[in-house]
């Protein structure tokens, strides 16, 4: 139960909550969460950290706040007919906030740290068709041979052709990094605790406080609408989150609870938009009774997604497919009479054991995770024990030792379905579950060295099958719908279909 009346004095308690006219010009207040796990482009795997990163960091392609694959840092990229060889030429503009220029190696030296398994980068499994990239991330060669960096000038040779590869050089694993940075802090990049730690993008950090507030502000001309000053406010507690909002003191509610949805909508602040991730349950397969596959069809097959969805009213589409809509392989929900996937219809079994699911704090969460606990216990019989943890402790667990269950969600931060498919690849750093199939492993690779086509769409849709029906790896609930809450300052502010990426170069107050 959650107590309105704690509110103000927990608002009291937080600083930097009041300021004059003249600073709220170009000033821009937002609401996180939580603080990012972290901010290093080689590491960084959350969509939270991904959001704050895009606005510190340039690669040589990136996403805008619409989606849109743009150049960033390159001024012009070829590619070949092949799709083997890439080519791009960094801008002569293009410098760090310290003022020195961005220079082709530093991407060289940032892939190559990605691809080193000391580094721990979740996502270097992207760069293995590089040439040599696999022979230099065993300690096998010194470089990584299908890089060639002079100058301005970095080419990319790959070993087959993958029509997504300039997606690829968005993501934060290929964002340049700098020797001498690295030198002063122990082979760290760290923007928030770091030694001088510079960034290349629209803006820098200014000053932080762990677990409170990032501000940050810009670090180049930006358009005159634009916000000279960002604070992230770190805030858990979503009511204090929306009462700071109704005071004037956030500009972006970027969580709204269930019990202010109303409000808000009445009030006409509310904003959805489409967002191509999946809210789903992971299974450990190590762990007793889900190590075997009739335990995870029968709790797939026992979850009213359709009850599930309308209970949370913002939106979302009850999920089928792991890869959701507007990608290929995305397929809809057919339910039964009481909102269950009747692929599972009749998959029941007993369990003696409890059963244990982790999930983040939030009150959509909750409202979540109790209906599924509800719906095992109607269904199955099953006792069903709650685990709640913050943001950061459930990434932890997750990547460490995951529990039985746990809720998750899924996006990526391409426009090309592979970066869904590949998270179930055998060994890859983000196959929680421990699952291993020869076949689906197969079926990804191909799938990988297509291009979009009915004949690649037809190998996605199989893939599917092994990992959601045969093998019940994963039970998708929901497609995310973005929902959040815009003040009166604001005149625009887009978030990306992509994972919820907002560039702040691009908001514009009145």
């Amino acid at each position: 139960m959650i107590h309105r009346f704690l509110v103000p004095f927990l608002v009291l308690a937080l600083s930097g909550c009041t300021r004059g006219s003249d600073e709220n010009r170009g000033f821009f207040s937002l609401h996180l969460n939580s603080e990012p796990v972290t901010l290093d482009p080689s590491r960084v795997e959350d969509g939270l950290g991904i959001r704050v990163l895009v606005n510190l960091m340039d690669g040589l392609m990136g996403f805008n706040s619409r989606g849109e694959l743009v150049k960033r840092l390159a001024s012009t990229i070829e590619i070949s007919p092949d799709l083997k060889l890439y080519k791009c030429v960094i801008r002569d503009d293009a410098v760090w906030s310290d003022g020195k220029p961005v220079e082709a190696d530093q991407i060289q030296l940032a892939i190559e740290r990605a691809l080193k398994p000391e580094t721990g980068a979740k996502l270097a499994g992207l760069l293995k068709w590089i040439e040599g990239a696999e022979t230099f991330a065993a300690g096998k060669a010194g470089a990584v041979t299908g890089i060639h960096a002079s100058g301005k000038t970095i080419e990319f040779h790959l070993t087959k052709p993958i029509s997504f590869f300039d997606q690829i050089l968005a993501l934060p694993i290929t964002y340049p990094l700098r020797k001498d940075v690295l030198a002063a802090n122990e082979g760290k990049w760290d923007p928030l605790r770091g030694k001088n730690v510079p960034t290349n993008g629209a803006y820098r950090i200014r000053s932080s406080v762990p677990d409170q507030e990032i501000l940050l502000e810009a670090a180049r001309p930006l358009p005159s609408a634009a916000p000279t000053k960002v604070l992230l406010r770190v805030i858990t507690d979503e009511s204090t989150a929306s009462t700071l909002f109704d005071q004037g003191k956030l500009d972006v509610l970027t969580r709204i609870p269930a019990f202010d949805q109303k409000r808000y909508e009445e009030k006409k602040v509310v904003r959805s938009v489409p967002f191509q991730a999946t809210y789903f349950l992971g299974f450990n397969l190590k762990k007793k009774p889900f190590d075997r596959v009739e335990f995870r069809r029968a709790l797939a097959g026992a979850v009213k997604k359709g009850e599930l969805v309308r209970m949370l009213g913002t939106g979302e589409e009850p999920a089928a497919s792991w890869i959701p809509k507007g990608y290929e392989g995305f397929y809809p929900f057919k339910a039964d009479s009481e909102g269950r996937d009747v692929e599972f219809a009749g998959s029941k079994v007993a369990s003696r054991e409890e059963i244990r699911i982790a999930f983040d704090s939030g009150t959509r969460n909750a409202i979540a995770m109790e209906k599924v606990q509800a719906d095992l216990k109607e269904g199955l019989g099953w006792k069903v024990r709650l685990k709640n943890m913050d943001w950061k402790t459930l990434v932890y667990s997750i990547g460490h030792d995951p529990e039985m269950v746990y809720r998750y969600g899924w996006s990526s931060s391409m426009k090309d379905p592979a970066g869904f498919l590949l998270a179930f690849v055998t060994k890859d750093p983000f196959n929680f579950s421990g699952f291993s199939n020869a076949r689906y492993d197969a079926l990804v690779e191909e799938i990988a060295g297509m291009k979009p086509s009915p004949e690649r769409e037809k190998k996605i849709f199989e893939a599917e099958k092994i990992l959601l029906n045969e093998q019940a790896v994963v039970v998708p609930l929901y497609h995310y719908v973005t929902t959040f809450a815009v003040g009166p300052r604001v005149k625009r502010y887009d978030v990306s279909p992509l994972v919820g990426v907002t560039l702040f170069e691009e908001v514009e107050l009145k």
